[in-house]
């Protein structure tokens, strides 16, 4: 059963719009997920969850893609990620996190990168226009226009992906490619943190970290006071810690709640910056 048929059992599609998806994809081509989007039929929330269920494994969350590492791609050539379609996106300990809309296909590579590499791959289902924009920003690999379309349209701001680049193939290359990256726009804390790392004055680092928080939406504040007229479900943490906070980290959303996904990445940038300002306190 692919997953316009269990979107047709479950009651989410009526016949007729299974159908027009089905004729859609033949004429144009493409995955049928970026369809359903495309043509509004079904929410991103409500496609990674049946996604998901479709495919026994867990659905990619915020903190994930936060943690996504341009370092992860030595785990797997272009031509490899390219023909399984799959991304690399973090290590954490000896576990790989993987992102795939097609997670047979990627599972075939498990055993080469367990015994090449001694780490234990896991997977996470995405929809397909996320995974290509993904290869792009990991490996410059084409993304197709629906995708580029669709990751603008329905990521979160700091989920958006950069024009793609090619990926360096010799450290000449490399060293060619940094000014690159770190004058690009950080679109996740591990840019974000590489880029505070090369700071070495207290007040520029604190200025980068201003100016980076201030295309996030909703835009985060770092103050050094602690700020007022906050509402109760606002986000807010005193950074290193509550006994002698330096800095106050703050968001209160768009008029709204903050969802579950950016308060998660607020809580990682937070456990993020706490050693980082040890070492900036070193610098005067």
């Amino acid at each position: 059963m692919d997953l316009v048929a269990g979107l047709l059992t479950d009651g989410v599609l009526e016949p007729s719009q299974a159908r027009l998806i089905r004729q859609r994809q033949g004429a144009l081509g493409g995955a049928l997920a970026d369809h359903l989007l495309d043509m509004g039929l079904i929410s991103y929330e409500e496609l990674q969850r049946a996604m998901s269920r479709w495919a026994g494994q867990a659905a990619i969350g915020g903190i994930e893609l936060d943690l996504a590492d341009r370092a992860t791609r030595r785990f797997l050539s272009p031509k490899l990620a390219q023909r399984y379609q799959t991304v690399p996106l973090c290590l954490i300990g000896r576990r790989l996190v993987l992102a795939t809309a097609w997670p047979e296909k990627a599972q075939e590579l498990f055993p080469s990168l367990h015994s090449a590499h001694q780490i234990h791959p896991e997977l996470r289902i995405a929809a397909p226009f996320l995974v290509e924009s993904l290869l792009a920003w990991l490996y410059g690999l084409p993304a197709s226009d629906m995708a580029q379309a669709l990751c603008s349209r329905l990521c979160p701001r700091f989920y958006r992906v950069p024009s793609p680049q090619a990926p360096p193939t010799d450290k000449a290359s490399d060293r060619a490619l940094e000014p690159t990256v770190k004058t690009a726009q950080a679109t996740g804390l591990g840019d974000l943190m590489e880029r505070l790392r090369d700071v070495h004055r207290a007040g520029d680092w604190l200025m980068e970290l201003r100016r980076s928080l201030s295309s996030w939406s909703p835009q985060v504040e770092v103050s050094r006071h602690r700020p007022r007229g906050l509402r109760e479900a606002a986000f807010l943490v005193p950074l290193p810690n509550p006994e002698r906070p330096l800095f106050w980290l703050s968001c209160q959303g768009e008029g709204r709640r903050l969802d579950r996904v950016r308060r998660q990445r607020l809580e990682s940038l937070a456990a993020l910056l706490k050693p980082e300002i040890g070492r900036v306190m070193g610098l005067g």
